[in-house]
């Protein structure tokens, strides 16, 4: 008896799932979305158009022609039953609405349009306007690679259409005019989601930043904290909080524009005293915090001397004034297995306040 291993499935090259990113959705949730409304639209419009078709023709469909009617009308429902059918998968694949469904929806939509125009020996403006569809849900829901190939699609189904059934004189004018319409369409729609995106990505960064220090947010503090007290690998995590001292008396005598500098120095100060890895937060007015993960508490100790040193010796030149800053810092460490993100906090802020009794400029470790 002859034995082998079962081979698993395989795994996607890194190309290959380049090639899929590129082709795929935006947003699976909404191109998943968009998707399922088309699909609906597009089975009202198929059951509509159909019953239409009927009240106009009246009595002069049946007779001979009864047949006919019957399979027009059998496949009309067909396909529209399948259209829901379709709409309901895309509906719950939601998030996970992946590439080659995503690509092979509008190019699916194209191919039946085109079929159907062959089939039906229609080549009116209207039934060649059904191909832009797809390509409108492509350039506004595909990356470019993919809302190209949907274009270029549905480019040739508006050339097939217009050169099978249309005089030569006809058809060149269609032929031109469609892809006019669908380079123009998906170049015009490639282009505005891109700035739409680039803008909402720098809005987000925006949001994550803090305007004065360019330090994160206390969100972003906080889910590092979550992920970094989860590494249950040795030594454990280190938080320094640290407070500017007199901070008030910066603002009050040398002006708010001064303390927006005062804090920006400040916190180039920490971030030259920080390692790759570690998280610089503003979590209040005069208040940073620095994570650093898998760290002792030796080496938190360390750091934070050597920020409240570096400040002490670097003052702020404001104007030609030179302002002396100091630092008060609280160091915090948590165990692997005995991490907890408000305990952490806790520890930390005590050390910090522990700092500032002991006349501040300084160092206290929890």
């Amino acid at each position: 008896m002859t034995g082998g291993v079962a081979s698993g499935p395989r795994e996607q090259t890194p190309a290959a799932a380049a090639v899929l990113r590129a082709l795929g959705p935006r947003d699976p949730a909404q191109a998943a979305r968009a998707a399922r409304w088309l699909l609906e639209a597009a089975a009202l419009a198929v059951v509509l158009a159909t019953l239409l078709d009927f009240a106009a023709g009246g009595r002069s469909y049946w007779g001979p022609k009864s047949g006919e009617v019957l399979a027009r009308g059998a496949g009309a429902f067909g396909l529209s039953v399948a259209l829901l059918g379709a709409s309901r998968l895309v509906t719950r694949a939601g998030t996970r609405l992946g590439s080659l469904v995503a690509l092979g929806l509008p190019l699916g939509a194209v191919a039946l349009t085109v079929g159907v125009n062959l089939v039906t020996r229609d080549a009116s403006p209207g039934a060649q306007a059904f191909a832009v569809l797809p390509v409108l849900y492509a350039a506004h829901e595909l990356r470019p690679a993919g809302a190209l190939v949907v274009a270029a699609a549905g480019a040739a189904c508006q050339q097939v259409t217009a050169w099978t059934m249309l005089e030569p004189a006809w058809a060149f004018g269609d032929a031109v005019y469609g892809f006019a319409i669908i380079a123009t369409v998906t170049a015009v729609m490639i282009s505005a989601r891109g700035a739409r995106d680039r803008l909402r990505g720098e809005l987000e960064q925006r949001a994550l930043l803090d305007a004065t220090t360019r330090a994160s947010q206390r969100p972003v503090l906080d889910a590092a904290m979550e992920i970094a007290l989860s590494d249950r690998r040795a030594p454990g995590t280190a938080l320094i909080m640290v407070d500017l001292d007199r901070f008030k008396d910066v603002n009050d005598s040398h002006g708010h524009q001064a303390g927006d500098a005062a804090l920006r120095h400040t916190a180039a100060v920490i971030r030259a005293n920080t390692r790759p890895g570690d998280v610089l937060a503003r979590v209040g007015g005069d208040e940073l915090a620095v994570l650093m993960p898998r760290c002792t508490r030796d080496a938190a100790r360390e750091r934070a001397e050597s920020m409240v040193g570096q400040l002490r010796r670097e003052p702020l030149d404001v104007g030609g004034v030179r302002v002396a800053l100091t630092l008060s810092a609280g160091v915090a460490h948590s165990h692997p297995d005995h991490g907890d993100v408000e305990a952490l906090y806790a520890a930390a802020d005590r050390a910090l306040y522990q700092a500032k009794r002991d006349g501040r400029d300084r160092v206290a470790v929890a």
